[in-house]
């Protein structure tokens, strides 16, 4: 599925609903969901872990997976822009 997005409003005027992301083990894999649009999900805002995908959107009900040893615990997002003023997501 692409994950283009389109923000028919002005920026200023977007309003985004709180995010709640969860992560979940699959294999080798830390698979993300979000029941709402979560806009740049970060894993690693000081890009000092090796990270395949270190900034991505959810979109409500798709699950996104990025590979992720099985020897480490699961990543927990530091920010995510939709989160305005940035701040931790929960």
């Amino acid at each position: 599925m692409a994950q283009n997005r389109l923000f028919i409003e002005r920026f200023k005027d977007l309003r985004f609903a709180d995010p709640a992301v969860s992560v979940k083990r699959d294999g080798a894999n830390a698979v993300f969901s979000s029941d709402v649009f979560v806009w740049g999900v970060c894993l690693d805002q000081d890009g000092e872990s090796p990270v395949a995908d270190d900034l991505f959107d959810l979109i409500p009900g798709v699950e996104y997976a990025i590979p992720w040893p099985e020897d480490r615990d699961l990543p927990v997002p530091q920010r995510c822009a939709s989160a305005l003023p940035w701040r931790s997501v929960r």
